[in-house]
């Protein structure tokens, strides 16, 4: 039997979870977009954020 609490966390983990692959998909546009335009310094910024990003999701 699963309780009302449990429902609402396992909504806010997948909640979660659809957020984080959306973000991951804008840190790819953004670095895509950086190394078309030759930004490499924001590039390589977004590229350390999305590290972070992905290695969250992969541990939720």
């Amino acid at each position: 039997m699963t309780t009302e609490k449990q429902c609402d966390i396992v909504a806010t983990l997948k909640l979660n979870i659809h957020l984080k692959i959306a973000t991951i998909g804008r840190f790819n546009n953004g670095i895509r977009l950086c190394f078309n335009k030759k930004d490499h310094r924001n590039r390589m910024l977004l590229e350390e954020i999305l590290k972070s990003e992905e290695i969250y999701l992969s541990e939720l």
